[in-house]
């Protein structure tokens, strides 16, 4: 390559840019390398649910977790419940601990607030390279007012877990479509989930209007 093409950091920031992006550089620590997060158990919350795809075109529907606590808070952890005929079962299981009770309500934003307890393990992909799966989860507690907690503020700028595997696409931005219905009752910020239960309160069908007028 020609030398006299390249082009220089003056060429590409505007006056005392660069020397802020001096300063940056000296005084930034280095990021260690992205792990996965050992296997275990880890309190987590919900934070969203949307349909995605993968690079085959398998429909399904991705969850995102983040630690809540410990040493390896603010990591994102991420679930696909795979919408095929095989894995219908299992995905319906899983679903329905989110009160989710048809296809029509995974088009439509989950609740905020949901705790989950998440089984972590590792798994090695054919590229030798280890990442997190989501065995399986279990919703503890419903949090009436999510943002309550000062510290789960700054989830959104740590470190994600090892992103999900190659053979699954980003998912793609979710269309504009109604909220769920919440119910809004007077209770404790913290709700339980009651074992069995398969429909949380806030995530009841909307009850349609007499003539049928939403």
């Amino acid at each position: 390559m020609n030398n006299n093409t390249r082009k220089s950091l003056a060429d590409i920031v505007n006056g005392s840019g660069r020397d802020d992006l001096d300063r940056l550089f000296d005084e930034a620590e280095a990021a260690t390398d992205l792990v996965p997060v050992p296997r275990g158990k880890y309190r987590c919350r919900l934070t969203d649910g949307e349909l995605t795809a993968s690079k085959s075109g398998t429909p399904g529907y991705q969850l995102t977790l983040v630690i809540d606590d410990g040493e390896h808070k603010g990591r994102r952890l991420w679930h696909t419940c795979w919408l095929t005929l095989a894995a219908m079962p299992m995905t319906k299981r899983d679903l329905l601990k989110l009160g989710v009770t048809s296809m029509d309500m995974l088009e439509r934003p989950l609740p905020s607030g949901m705790v989950c307890e998440v089984n972590v393990a590792l798994r090695a992909d054919d590229d030798g390279a280890e990442r997190n799966r989501v065995v399986s989860f279990n919703v503890v507690a419903v949090l009436s007012d999510p943002t309550a907690d000062d510290d789960f503020g700054a989830a959104a700028a740590a470190p994600a877990a090892v992103p999900p595997p190659a053979s699954e696409e980003s998912p793609a931005p979710a269309q504009a479509t109604a909220p769920l219905a919440v119910v809004i009752n007077k209770q404790p910020a913290v709700g339980k989930f009651s074992p069995g239960q398969t429909t949380l309160p806030c995530m009841a069908e909307p009850k349609a209007k007499k003539g049928g007028a939403e």
